[in-house]
């Protein structure tokens, strides 16, 4: 779902809404009706029927934030689902626009990723945040990092969650935060914020009638929101999210070193890690970076190979800066050249593998293909068309023979979510996999190569991903019971 605020007086609509209860009433609604979205694999956006919910997921999560950055309210005796009704129309219906694009496509494609529903699957995330937020190797101690930053270590976080998915089913809120209180309180301190201090999280951009004031949405950081000394969920969902993406902002915060060392080791590993893991590539043979000939180069960070064909997979720790939330035109030139350099960089490698520079006594005597992929952190969305463009632009000076089409059917950029999903679900190795989204379908669609429902599937792929998900419910559940033993 994608939602671009068009005008001002789109905005004032929502205002005018929300305002018509107060800010209790407001959050009491929310938390009831968002309740009901959080699921245990994932935010649920369609009944069991197959139809649609009155109130959509990433809807709610629109005006939860919204109700709590309005100021004004009156004390009319407003229904409270008929606010709430007009308010989720307002967005559905008024707020589809297209002037960003209209005016600037390339600024409208570089913005959506942060208008995203966060309508992700849980597993991946949390096996993900387990293995980056408990990571040590001799470059790089994350796990302390993380302890250092947040005064505990990352399985509080989990146990959190997992409390927190246990008791959104038994509808007793009012237990859940005693239970928080009492096995998770370092945890729970990192996520709760009082709801004076929300709004103040938003006084840098509170021009919020700008079209980047939804790009903002701090309750995926903050989901649980202290009110007149009682504290409120007012978007369910986003507990999971703050449990796990949103940590690294504030463990890289103003510390660019850092965010470099755990792009070079603990990313890096964290791929090669579920490459290897996936059951999928178990007949392929699969590499880590290694240095090659005098100039000590270095290859791709991964190659994978199966048979006679090689994938090569460069692992890219970049996310968008917060500056493209504002359309700056600057941060879009720079993510694009970044992406361009990442391109580039790959075809190099697969120039040097096609004319026996890299040697490896893995690498097929006779290649048949070798195409290449870029994973990075976060969901992209810029103007392919220009980037490929520029990239061949730069590639032509050392080979003429390159062409648009062919560098598309040779190398493409993965987000980390997708890449997850691929080695979590898809039925063929990765090489297969990428030889159909580049050479046969020759186009950037993999959702009709990976199902969600196939969890079944799933299990056999990364059954170790299964198990920790597992543990997560299982330590909820033996909670639940020493609560129940106690009463």
């Amino acid at each position: 779902m994608i939602v671009l605020y068009e005008t001002r007086s789109e905005l004032r609509k929502i205002e005018s809404q929300i305002s018509k209860l107060n800010v209790k009433n407001r959050l009491e609604v929310l938390q009831r009706l968002s309740r009901e979205r959080l699921d245990f694999f994932g935010p649920l956006v369609m009944t069991k029927n197959g139809k649609p919910h009155k109130y959509e997921t990433y809807e709610l999560g629109i005006i939860a934030m919204f109700s709590l950055v309005v100021d004004k309210f009156n004390n009319k005796n407003t229904e409270k689902s008929v606010w709430l009704n007009k308010t989720v129309n307002i967005v559905r219906n008024q707020l589809y626009l297209n002037e960003i694009f209209e005016k600037n496509a390339r600024n409208g494609l570089a913005a959506i990723a942060f208008m995203q529903a966060y309508l992700k699957q849980y597993i991946m995330l949390i096996y993900r945040s387990n293995y980056l937020y408990t990571y040590k190797s001799h470059h790089l101690n994350l796990e302390q990092e993380f302890i250092d930053k947040f005064n505990t270590e990352y399985s509080e976080f989990l146990l959190l969650f997992s409390c927190v998915l246990a008791y959104a089913k038994l509808n007793n809120k009012e237990k859940l935060i005693d239970l928080l209180k009492k096995y998770t309180p370092n945890a729970l301190n990192e996520l709760i914020i009082d709801a004076d201090e929300f709004k103040k999280l938003y006084e840098p951009i509170h021009k919020w009638r700008d079209v980047s004031f939804v790009n903002f949405n701090f309750l995926h950081r903050y989901p649980f929101i202290k009110y007149q000394n009682n504290i409120y969920i007012p978007y369910w969902p986003a507990i999971t999210y703050a449990v796990t993406k949103s940590l690294m902002f504030d463990i890289t915060k103003g510390n660019n070193d850092l965010k470099s060392d755990i792009g070079k080791y603990a990313f890096e590993d964290y791929i090669f890690h579920i490459t290897k893991l996936t059951k999928s590539n178990e007949s392929c043979s699969v590499v880590k970076e290694f240095i090659y000939n005098k100039e000590h180069k270095r290859t791709s960070d991964i190659m994978v190979i199966d048979k006679n064909d090689v994938l090569l997979i460069e692992v890219k720790f970049m996310n968008y800066r917060l500056s493209l939330r504002h359309f700056d035109e600057n941060a879009i030139d720079y993510t694009e050249s970044r992406m361009v350099e990442c391109i580039e960089q790959v075809y190099k490698n697969t120039i040097a593998i096609k004319s026996g520079e890299v040697k490896h006594n893995l690498l097929p005597e006779k290649l048949n293909d070798i195409i290449g992929i870029i994973v990075v952190l976060d969901d992209y969305y810029m103007d392919v068309e220009s980037i490929y463009d520029t990239a061949v632009k730069k590639i032509s000076v050392y080979d003429k023979t390159i062409t648009s089409r062919i560098l598309k059917e040779t190398i493409c950029f993965t987000s980390l979510y997708v890449f997850e999903r691929i080695v979590y679900y898809a039925s063929t190795n990765l090489v297969g996999f990428y030889h159909d989204i580049l050479k046969v379908k020759k186009q950037y669609n993999f959702w009709e190569y990976v199902s969600e429902d196939n969890s079944q599937k799933g299990g056999i792929n990364m059954k170790e991903v299964n198990v920790l998900y597992q543990k997560v419910l299982e330590d909820a559940a033996d909670i639940i019971k020493k609560e129940e033993d106690l009463n």
